[in-house]
């Protein structure tokens, strides 16, 4: 009979557990650990290596793991991505790899650093490495001499000779589209954690030493942390402790090093390489309905869109494509006169007179850019200069600011300079963000206010005369802000409201300090009194480059297929396994398809270009997708078309 297991109270882990010559890749609930939810055993790694380690890469939701084979010199080691439902291991890379890890007796920690997609892979013998996920291969620390070189060895600041036993490690903010990470490490011989910065370098510095329980440095030990349930970093660690065997999760304060216990693992046994599958949640459900406004945000280079009321759950995260080399988008608003999503690319760096900004439409659906006109020259500052920008629902210009006060309307026809205004005057302010009022569908409106946020005093004003530059105080917000990481503002304009309440202001903000200096938080902001009130963090804390509200009234319909052409697709089996058929006309193929596997945060976990070449039943592999329930999005020439998908 099978086993009825209880919803997840917590998030899903994987872990491995050696029984006799077998490796089982198992899970269970962070907060349930004695339950098994799965178990099976992992095939596909090369006779003589061990698997050492094993991580969900953030980018990509994949689980991969480290194999060794302390007995051999050379090509000893090799990554593996392993399919979480089936636990077949697939090599990384065209061939195994050297790695100098130590004996069999030593003990690894491996974690992906989110800020730069590379494995970072430590070892009690002071070896420390960057691994690159696409190839297997090592990052050569100095590319200036000859053969690869690995990072520094592991060593302790002012340390009077005392050699690092490293045997765990683990990056914070461990998410896709982070601002900052910090990389965490536990010494089993000291019973200390330590920060490991710079990670290249090996420096490590003391932290909290581990109180309340001794490792038993005989049996495997794990350290990871999740971004994912609280919006502040979980630190875990699996160990067992004394003389015992069976391991036990542990919840620790890396600040004091205190340990609180949250259960045995499968209630007694001996388990390794625990990781958190960020993105296995499983049960999934569906997106809920939508509560609030529906908000769009850039995040690195990845266009989100989350709930007002919600922020917290990402409803889709897609990558944006086709922006000019050396640009950075730091602009997002709708156009209210057509409903279109238009940002701006700015390159800091290009010397004048050399064009270094330009407008864009963006495809909500694909993340894809399309250039409004030619690319223009604006002085917008450098890389940490932040810029305002949204649109006059009168004139139909768009309003660009920056922290260093320039003041520009841009034409959204054709991309053109329609007028550089005097630079702004906010009394030594800091002004990053713009929002007008009024900003509804259809015909413009009779009149529109421009507001603003001062991040230097944190208070909300109102940019009297826009084309001037000149600002009215409003009010003090109540919130202290990191000016350095920038402020987001716009405006909803709900037609149906009463008249005094019509303007929703949603201001987008990071509060926090350390890693947290850049995990931005929505609000909400009273236009009368300035007062800001917090909704919550967005995502699990991601830095925000520009925020915009779905215009009232405004169907995505030029990126959403019509119910003609999506009952054309045809997605089979469902549920699947292993892998899944698409069918679709001929006359959909006529130019790529994109397919891209959703999940129920919104976060992509597969894509895959469709071309006519391969026939109009394509196969999509799922071998590296968790089960669960998906969105499969297909950006056809007649629009996106959505397919629920099971994976089981």
């Amino acid at each position: 009979m099978a086993q009825t297991l209880p919803p997840l109270a917590g998030q899903l882990m994987y872990a491995t557990q050696v029984v006799g010559t077998v490796t089982n890749l198992v899970s269970f609930d962070e907060m349930a650990p004695a339950t098994l939810r799965s178990t099976a055993p992992i095939t596909g790694i090369a006779t003589g290596q061990i698997i050492v380690g094993m991580d969900v890469r953030p980018r990509t939701g994949q689980l991969y793991a480290l194999a060794y084979n302390a007995a051999l010199t050379a090509a000893n080691a090799r990554l593996y991505t392993i399919n979480p439902t089936t636990a077949v291991a697939t090599p990384v890379g065209a061939a195994a790899i050297d790695l100098e890890l130590g004996a069999a007796t030593a003990r690894i920690g491996i974690d992906f650093n989110p800020l730069v997609d590379l494995l970072r892979v430590v070892s009690t013998n002071r070896a420390n490495y960057r691994l690159n996920p696409t190839d297997g291969t090592v990052v050569d620390a100095d590319p200036a001499t000859a053969g690869i070189q690995r990072d520094g060895d592991l060593t302790i600041t002012g340390s009077s000779g005392v050699v690092p036993t490293i045997s765990a490690a683990a990056y914070s903010n461990n998410f896709f589209g982070t601002g900052n990470s910090s990389l965490a490490v536990y010494d089993e011989a000291l019973n200390q954690f330590f920060y490991q910065s710079p990670a290249n370098a090996g420096v490590l510095t003391p932290v909290g030493i581990l109180s309340g329980i001794t490792v038993n440095r005989n049996s495997g030990i794990s350290l990871d942390i999740n971004s994912v349930r609280s919006g502040e970093d979980l630190v875990l660690l699996a160990a067992a402790t004394g003389t015992s065997t069976n391991t036990q999760l542990f919840e620790i304060n890396l600040g004091s090093g205190v340990a609180t216990l949250r259960g045995t693992l499968g209630n007694g046994l001996s388990i390794s390489n625990v990781t958190f599958a960020t993105f296995a949640v499983d049960p999934v459900s569906p997106p809920a309905a939508l509560t609030g406004q529906l908000m769009f945000a850039l995040t690195g280079s990845n266009l989100i869109s989350f709930d007002s009321s919600n922020p917290r759950v990402i409803r889709t995260s897609t990558p944006v494509t086709n922006l000019a080399a050396g640009q950075t988008l730091v602009g997002l608003d709708f156009r209210p006169a057509t409903g279109e999503l238009f940002a701006l690319g700015y390159n800091a760096t290009a010397a004048a007179p050399t064009a270094n900004a330009q407008l864009y439409t963006i495809n909500p659906g694909t993340g894809a850019l399309t250039a409004v006109g030619a690319a223009q020259r604006l002085e917008l500052g450098d890389a940490a200069a932040r810029v305002g920008f949204d649109f006059n629902p009168v004139a139909d210009r768009i309003r660009v600011v920056s922290t260093n006060n320039k003041n520009y309307r841009l034409n959204p026809t054709n991309g053109a300079i329609a007028a550089t205004d005097p630079d702004l005057n906010p009394a030594g302010g800091v002004i990053s963000s713009a929002a007008y009022t009024n900003s509804g569908p259809g015909a413009a409106p009779a009149t529109t206010a421009l507001y603003n946020y001062n991040a230097a005093n944190n208070q909300l004003v109102q940019q009297a005369d826009a084309n001037a530059g000149t600002f009215a105080t409003v009010g003090a917000s109540g919130i202290t802000v990191n000016a350095a990481a920038g402020v987001d503002f716009d405006i909803y304009f709900d037609p149906a409201a009463p008249a005094a309440t019509q303007n929703k202001a949603f201001l987008v903000a990071s509060t926090g300090t350390g890693n947290f200096v850049n995990s931005d938080r929505l609000y909400t902001v009273n236009l009368t009194t300035g007062a800001a009130t917090e909704v919550e963090i967005i995502g699990t804390g991601m830095p925000i480059t520009g925020v915009s509200a779905l215009i009232s009234g405004t169907v995505l319909s030029s990126n959403k297929a019509s119910a003609k052409v999506s009952a054309q697709v045809d997605v089979y089996p469902n549920p699947a396994t292993g892998e899944v058929s698409i069918n679709m006309p001929a006359s959909l193929l006529k130019q790529s398809v994109q397919a891209t596997l959703v999940n129920a945060l919104g976060q992509s976990v597969l894509s895959r270009t469709l071309s006519a070449r391969d026939g109009v039943t394509q196969r999509l592999s799922l071998t590296n997708v968790a089960k669960g329930i998906y969105m499969l999005q297909l950006s056809t020439p007649e629009g996106v078309v959505t397919k629920r998908l099971m994976v089981r």
